[in-house]
């Protein structure tokens, strides 16, 4: 639609804003190109999501029974240094 509407107006003899030359000769992208491009796009964000997690709860688990039992934090602070941690850990991982 966007192509059509793009080769009327430039038909017509207005400036098209945004288009390309050869625009028109680009074709459609396949159901399975499109499919593969989802996969590429979510894989990441499924491995950063486990990752995140798996170190949210080791670290979460390892800090309840170390330093909530030494300076008497409560469970909820441990989540909370646990969730900091495997959040730095994250963002260096690249997500």
């Amino acid at each position: 639609a966007t192509a059509t509407t793009a080769a009327s107006a430039a038909a017509a003899g207005h400036e098209v804003l945004g288009s390309i030359p050869g625009l028109a000769s680009i074709a459609e992208p396949t159901q399975a190109q499109l499919r593969m491009l989802g996969l590429a796009s979510a894989l990441p964000f499924v491995g950063f999501g486990f990752l995140d997690n798996f170190l949210m709860i080791l670290f979460g688990e390892f800090i309840d029974n170390t330093l909530c039992v030494f300076f008497s934090f409560s469970t909820m602070a441990a989540a909370a240094i646990g969730n900091t941690i495997s959040d730095a850990a994250g963002i260096f991982s690249g997500g």
